[in-house]
């Protein structure tokens, strides 16, 4: 089981797309695990995480985005693109992140080519 992403066939597990998205807000500088809606597994019952409008990153669609469904549109896509691109073309080519990463981005382009939402499921 795991999450698989349309157009372009990027998936990741549930754990593992989480852990993509961690490093992408590292790139960013913050941590996602700060941020409203990912609350550490230990934390109280009285966090509150940082609320997005706090953080600057044309990440934000894909970072505070459902891990198990859902979509993004087109005009997203493109709003994420750019720094998707130049955040994975730092890491290693062997690394499984920037593999997967690497159809994410073949499907968003599609998407804003075409117009359509790219679909989580």
């Amino acid at each position: 089981m795991g999450l698989n992403i349309s157009p372009g066939g990027a998936s990741w597990s549930y754990s593992g797309f989480n852990r993509f998205r961690e490093r992408l807000a590292v790139a960013e500088g913050f941590a996602l695990d700060e941020m409203e809606g990912f609350k550490p597994f230990d934390a109280p019952d009285t966090w509150v995480g940082k609320r997005w409008d706090e953080v600057q990153t044309s990440l934000k669609p894909l970072l505070d985005h459902s891990d198990c469904g859902g979509y993004l549109l087109a005009r997203e896509c493109e709003e994420v693109l750019p720094r998707l691109r130049e955040i994975v073309a730092t890491w290693p080519e062997t690394d499984y992140d920037r593999r997967a990463a690497e159809a994410l981005i073949a499907g968003m382009e599609h998407c804003v080519e075409h117009g359509c939402a790219m679909v989580f499921h």
